[in-house]
């Protein structure tokens, strides 16, 4: 995948999560998302809330992407 591609698809990542998306780096991309239900709009509901990491590394042979993003959960809330 060209670098443009990359920085697409993290555009598209932050364009879907909003301010729930904070980029940390933009090539190789690392970001970390904020999620919630959909009842955590309600302040009573909020039971469970999440902020994972994801990094991608590149290391492309015929472009196959040969390394597997990484993901970690960097806070959690009423989560197992």
């Amino acid at each position: 995948m060209a670098e443009e591609e990359v920085m697409a698809e993290v555009e598209t990542v932050q364009a879907v999560y909003g301010d729930d998306c904070k980029v940390v780096g933009a090539y190789p991309p690392h970001f970390h998302l904020h999620l919630m239900p959909r009842t955590a709009d309600v302040t009573s509901q909020q039971f469970v809330e999440a902020t994972i990491g994801i990094r991608a590394g590149f290391q492309s042979h015929q472009r196959y992407v040969l390394l597997i993003p990484r993901a970690l959960m960097r806070r959690g809330r009423n989560i197992l």
